[in-house]
């Protein structure tokens, strides 16, 4: 089975799926699953965080440019 998952991940991957969907535990290529599944929290984790930091990187710069505006009306006036 491991020879699929280096030749062939989406043959693999489908045939995986199914032995997940009929509970066949003996078909899982246990070591490859795990290395499959082990990153993809990590990955959502990782783009929950880059999103949170553009929002606050945005939110910032809004902030600092009414700063910079108020400064600059309170200047000309």
């Amino acid at each position: 089975m491991s020879d699929l998952y280096d030749t062939d991940v989406v043959t693999w991957s489908k045939q995986q799926a199914a032995a997940l969907r009929r509970r066949d535990m003996t078909a899982i290529d246990w070591p490859n699953i795990i290395e499959e599944i082990g990153p993809v929290g990590r990955a959502e984790t990782d783009k929950v965080e880059e999103l949170l930091t553009l929002a606050v990187t945005h939110k910032l710069k809004l902030l600092a440019g009414r700063s910079t505006r108020r400064r600059t009306i309170g200047a000309l006036r």
